[in-house]
């Protein structure tokens, strides 16, 4: 029996796609809640973490936090180890968001040296002491 045979050679090239950072906070949802006592005298109301799988880091390791939105955005600075404050302590009888209803937004972003994003949308409610 003759047998007709071909060969021949493939090349296959995998090539790795930067993923996006993920936040961690919140379980890794979009979007979280805090509550916050007016009497509270420290300003940072989180800590954010994030995890990147390229393996950059925080605190000058690739990572760069922000404040990226929200209506209340201009309220609040996050450091390059994610430490999220309030520039000016609230105070539940005079509020300062923007609708005056003591629940205050933003967004938080991280960002990888790529320009891979992961936001997380966040509400903190200021409670009276009252």
């Amino acid at each position: 029996s003759d047998s007709n045979t071909d060969s021949v050679a493939v090349s296959i090239e995998v090539t790795d796609v930067a993923e996006d950072p993920v936040i961690s906070n919140y379980g890794g949802a979009a979007s979280g809640s805090e509550t916050w006592d007016e009497d509270n005298t420290f300003t940072v109301f989180e800590n954010f973490d994030a995890t990147d799988p390229q393996g950059d880091t925080e605190n000058g390791g690739g990572l760069v936090w922000s404040i990226s939105g929200g209506a209340d955005a201009a309220l609040f600075g996050i450091t390059q180890t994610g430490a999220a404050f309030w520039n000016t302590l609230p105070d539940f009888d005079e509020p300062l968001d923007a609708d005056k209803d003591n629940n205050y937004e933003l967004e938080v972003t991280v960002t990888d040296p790529e320009s891979n994003t992961d936001t997380v949308a966040v509400s903190i409610k200021v409670l009276s002491s009252n």
